[in-house]
């Protein structure tokens, strides 16, 4: 028996508002926090990795060094599972278990609306950060159905332990996934809304209070406060990315 079904839908990577590259794209990183118009290092902030040098490396791996690449799939749906146990391992699909793009439909649309959020050489583009807020906005929302969907699962995988009085086997694995399911949709959650705050920032005070240098990749800002303001907000955001990237 064949295991996947087709569903008629595709969903093309080149829309507007998604960030889809034919080939690899070097990805252009924030390293350093300044105030415009001086030389003086006590106004400068260095970016989150390298705050703290026991965790540069983490961070630093967590970094796209390459802008993520989409490509054009057709959604698949799994047959029904055959176990109660295969109910419970799936509930890890998409977070902790690998699936092809094409059977991950929750997951796969969240990386694609968030994929083009960190390319630094645009954040001064208010019509780019206005429709990566949108697509901010459509991840969140694709959250909360997964968040919806997962939690439904749950619910009925329990009262199923409930009836039949399953071993402690079966107990622990699925004590073992709900944690990491709960523990990824509150990092998710986490991830979507830093992300979302740092665009609405850049939005909020526009462009001629700051510019981005590609050669030292350095934010450069017109006061102390916004200096202050957007480190508070890219840390939370790549700290962020790495807790999430632990799991997708």
């Amino acid at each position: 028996m064949n295991k996947f079904i087709a569903i008629p839908t595709v969903v093309l990577l080149g829309a507007i508002g998604i960030s889809a590259f034919a080939h690899p794209v070097q990805a252009a990183q924030i390293k350093n926090l300044q105030l415009e118009f001086t030389n003086d290092k006590s106004t400068t902030l260095p970016s989150p990795y390298e705050l703290d040098s026991t965790k540069k490396s983490e961070v630093e791996e967590s970094i796209f060094t390459e802008e993520p690449y989409f490509k054009e799939v057709k959604f698949l749906k799994l047959d029904e599972p055959q176990s109660l146990s295969e109910r419970i391992d799936r509930l890890m699909f998409g977070i902790k278990t690998d699936v092809p793009p094409e059977y991950d439909v929750y997951g796969y649309e969240m990386r694609r609306y968030m994929a083009g959020i960190g390319d630094a050489n645009r954040i001064t583009d208010i019509e780019f950060l206005t429709t990566q807020l949108v697509n901010v906005k459509k991840a969140e929302i694709i959250l909360q159905y997964w968040e919806k969907a997962l939690r439904a699962e749950m619910d009925a995988i329990e009262q199923i332990i409930e009836e039949k009085n399953e071993t402690s086997s079966v107990r622990s694995t699925y004590k073992y996934n709900r944690g990491v399911v709960n523990a990824f949709l509150t990092e998710a959650k986490y991830w979507t809304l830093n992300n979302r705050k740092m665009l609405q920032y850049l939005i909020d005070i526009g462009p001629k209070v700051y510019r981005y240098e590609s050669s030292t990749q350095t934010v450069f800002f017109k006061t102390n406060q916004n200096v202050r303001e957007f480190n508070n907000i890219y840390t939370a955001k790549i700290l962020a990315l790495k807790e999430i990237r632990e799991y997708m």
